[in-house]
C-alpha cells in the first residue's frame, strides 16, 4: 500500500456472506482501472462462516479484511471499515450486491459534477431485471430536510461520501439502523442527488431488507430504529412537517406487532389521525391482521406508489 490517497475506498460490510461476496467483489475489480486509486475494505462482523469468507478472499490479494469478534450490526461495521478507510471518497456496498461494468467511467462522471458542499451524494440503483429502485430515477438535484421528510425521492440508493467528512462524523452505531445517521448528517447540508447507476441491488437475497422486514428481529431493529428517531428529532419533524411524526409512529405501532411487543396499541394511539387517513387505517389493518395482512397491505401499498418498492 501506498502513502498516497486514493481516489476511492469502497467498504464492505460482510456477515454471513461467503456465498455472496465473490460477485460483489468482481464487480468491483474486473473491468477498468479506476484512474486516481481505489481501495476495497471488507469488515467481516463476528460471522459465523468466517473461514469460508477468508478463503473466497484468499482470490483478491489486493483487499484489506478487518474483523469483528462478536457481531455489532451493519452500522458498526461500516464504520470500522469508513474509520480505516483513505480514500477522497467513501461508498458503502453490501455484500450481496455488485457494482454495474462501466461504474468506475460513472463514478468519475458523478465526481466531476458534484458540488462542491455536498458531503454525501446518493446514487440511484436498479434490480438486476433493470427495475429502478427510486420513485425519480430521472432526478438530479438537491435533496433537503423538507424533501427528506416528506419522502420526495424515496428509494434504495447508493451512499457516497466525502472521505473526511464521513471518517470525521461516521454511523450512530444502533445496530443496523442507519437512518438516525441520515438525520444528522442532514442537518450539516443538503445530500446530492444523481440519476447514474452504479449498484446492482439483488432484490432476491435472502437478508435484503426487502425481504426480511416481517421478520421479528428485523422488526424489533426497525422499532429502535423508529423510537431513536423520533427521541432524537422530533423537534425538527415539528418544524418541518408535523404530520411525519404521526405517520412514524403508526409505522413505529406496525413494527411492534411483528415484534411481539406490547405497546403496539399504544404506537398507534398516538399516531392516529384524520390528517393521515390512509396510514391509520392501514396500520389498524395490519395491527389487527399481524404479519399475513402486513406482507398483502405493503405489496399492494407497493404498486400503488404509497411507500418504497425497496429498501
Amino acid at each position: 500500500m501506498t502513502d498516497e490517497q486514493p481516489l476511492l475506498s469502497v467498504v464492505i460490510p460482510a456477515y454471513n456472506a461467503s456465498r455472496t461476496i465473490g460477485v460483489t467483489l468482481r464487480s468491483v475489480l474486473n473491468g477498468p482501472a479506476l484512474a486516481g486509486g481505489l481501495e476495497i475494505i471488507v469488515v467481516d462482523d463476528g460471522s459465523a462462516d468466517s473461514p469460508a469468507l477468508r478463503t473466497v478472499l484468499a482470490e483478491f490479494p489486493t483487499v484489506q479484511l478487518l474483523t469483528h469478534s462478536l457481531n455489532r450490526g451493519s452500522c458498526a461495521a461500516r464504520n470500522t471499515g469508513i474509520v480505516a478507510s483513505r480514500g477522497a471518497f467513501v461508498i458503502i456496498l453490501d455484500a450481496d450486491d455488485w457494482f454495474v461494468p462501466n461504474w468506475a467511467d460513472r463514478f468519475k462522471a458523478i465526481v466531476g459534477r458534484l458540488p462542491d458542499r455536498a458531503n454525501l451524494c446518493f446514487s440511484a440503483c436498479r434490480t438486476p431485471n433493470g427495475q429502478s429502485t427510486v420513485r425519480a430515477p430521472d432526478y438530479e438535484g438537491w435533496l433537503d430536510v423538507a424533501a427528506y421528510l416528506r419522502d420526495r425521492y424515496v428509494g434504495e440508493y447508493l451512499p457516497m461520501f466525502r472521505g473526511d467528512y464521513v471518517r470525521a462524523k461516521p454511523y450512530v452505531e444502533i445496530k443496523s439502523c442507519g437512518n438516525v445517521s441520515y438525520w444528522g448528517w442532514i442537518q450539516d447540508g443538503p445530500f446530492y442527488v444523481v440519476p447514474d447507476v452504479l449498484r446492482i441491488y439483488d432484490n432476491s437475497s435472502a437478508g435484503s431488507l426487502t425481504n426480511t422486514y416481517l421478520r421479528r428481529d428485523r422488526a424489533v431493529e426497525s422499532m429502535l430504529c423508529l423510537e431513536e428517531e423520533l427521541a432524537r428529532f422530533s423537534p425538527l419533524f415539528e418544524i418541518e412537517f408535523p404530520t411525519a411524526i404521526r405517520r412514524k409512529q403508526l409505522r413505529l405501532a406496525v413494527y411492534a406487532r411483528l415484534a411481539g411487543h406490547p405497546r403496539a396499541w399504544h404506537f398507534f394511539r398516538r399516531g392516529a389521525s384524520f390528517r393521515a387517513p390512509l396510514e391509520t387505517l392501514g396500520s389498524l389493518a395490519m395491527l389487527i391482521g399481524g404479519a399475513p395482512v402486513t406482507a398483502i397491505l405493503v405489496k399492494l401499498s407497493k404498486q400503488f406508489g404509497l411507500v418504497k418498492r425497496f429498501g
